[in-house]
């Protein structure tokens, strides 16, 4: 589709941007997350929180960053891009699959995610509270 054939190439734009020794920084700087994350107990809508504000600056940093095109919706397309390229593990992290967040954030919105139910999946801190 259209669409995803977009995403990719700006995926793979950003990608091109990182040279091999910001890779490292940036695979360092992850597993340093994700080390805070298991040594502070935070699992669920939290875990994904805390590392997506220890990465951009805050979550709506990441929405910014996650919203490729400025549209003000992300698609499971750009989203799945998005977690990839920052090589997020979804079902470590959250305890999720990232289908499952995916469709807790988007049913706070609109069949895509939209910034208000992004960020109110995020503040929820309990993943049931988004169902």
């Amino acid at each position: 589709d259209e669409e995803a054939t977009e995403i990719l190439r700006a995926a793979t734009t950003l990608a091109a941007q990182l040279s091999s020794e910001a890779e490292e920084d940036v695979e360092k700087s992850r597993h340093d997350i994700e080390s805070e994350i298991a040594e502070r107990g935070l699992t669920g809508a939290d875990a994904m929180s805390y590392f997506l504000s220890a990465t951009f600056g805050s979550c709506e940093d990441s929405f910014e960053w996650m919203n490729f095109f400025n549209t003000g919706n992300v698609s499971r397309v750009m989203f799945d891009t998005a977690l990839a390229l920052l090589k997020f593990d979804c079902q470590k992290v959250t305890g999720l699959s990232q289908q499952a967040v995916y469709a807790k954030m988007a049913r706070l919105g609109s069949g895509t995610i939209t910034k208000d139910g992004f960020l109110a999946f995020l503040e929820s801190g309990d993943l049931d509270q988004a169902e």
